[in-house]
């Protein structure tokens, strides 16, 4: 059974290769039931990055609630820059905190269906989307709230 780490990982998340689609495709159901768990502060999470569950081989995919998977997304462009108030699963105890983001971010990637079919992906997303994409991507980069 997976869980989420109680540290972050300081360990940069490599490429997903498509020789682990197996492994995400095997704890997916997992993956997404745990964006509905509430811990701390926080409610549920809108997404959980791999990094968030895995600290021994960290990958770039993250896991929506909605179930959708993402794999090795690049914000390639942004637009309209805000600052947007968040929390993270990984420190569900701190404050939300204000944080400089963009209201609008043009993304390449990949999309692993239900069955496990590779789907490539160059598309915008707008307000809680793109956060959600920004923040994910920082936790493969080391990049977080806190």
């Amino acid at each position: 059974m997976i869980s989420l780490l109680s540290i972050h990982p300081r360990k940069v998340s490599r490429d997903v290769t498509p020789e682990d689609y197996p492994y995400l495709q095997k704890i997916r159901k997992e993956w997404q039931e745990l964006c509905f768990q509430p811990i701390g502060r926080v409610r549920s999470a809108l997404a959980i990055a791999h990094v968030q569950i895995e600290a021994n081989d960290p990958i770039r995919a993250f896991m929506r609630v909605d179930g959708t998977l993402f794999i090795n997304p690049k914000i390639v462009d942004v637009e309209d820059p805000t600052t947007h108030l968040e929390g993270c699963m990984t420190w569900p105890y701190r404050d939300f905190k204000k944080v400089k983001r963009y209201g609008r971010v043009f993304v390449e990637g990949i999309r692993l269906s239900q069955k496990g079919k590779a789907v490539g992906f160059m598309e915008w997303f707008d307000g809680k989307e793109a956060f959600i994409f920004q923040h994910e991507i920082g936790h493969f980069n080391l990049n977080t709230l806190y």
